[in-house]
């Protein structure tokens, strides 16, 4: 019998610019689904990490052991973007901005593939 439970849990924010999130979980997955944030830190030890038409300002995501995929509500080209994945494939590539907008994803044993709505 595996030391790690999969469980979910759903936590449903009302529709609203929040200045700060921060979700970390040590064995499930993480989706962030239509949040708007000034700032999202988003950890994931053994899950993934999807972003489902996701707005946010400044966000920082980390899956040990897992994925990070999905859509970011925006045009790339309006953010700087710093992406790691050790031990896996990254779709996304650094990218040096001006805009406020700031991206860092990072992943030891897994795969990056977000996209941008715009």
């Amino acid at each position: 019998m595996s030391p790690f439970y999969r469980n979910t849990v759903t936590i449903t924010l009302p529709n609203k610019m929040y200045d700060s999130i921060q979700v970390e979980t040590a064995s499930g997955s993480i989706q962030l689904r239509g949040i708007q944030s000034q700032t999202a830190k988003v950890v994931s030890r053994y899950g993934n990490i999807k972003f489902d038409q996701a707005a946010v300002v400044q966000c920082e995501g980390t899956a040990e052991y897992g994925n990070i995929t999905g859509m970011i509500a925006g045009s790339q080209s309006s953010y700087t973007i710093a992406a790691s994945a050790s031990y896996g494939d990254s779709n996304l590539r650094a990218q040096i901005g001006d805009g406020i907008h700031r991206l860092v994803l990072n992943t030891e044993y897994g795969n990056i593939d977000v996209d941008f709505t715009a």
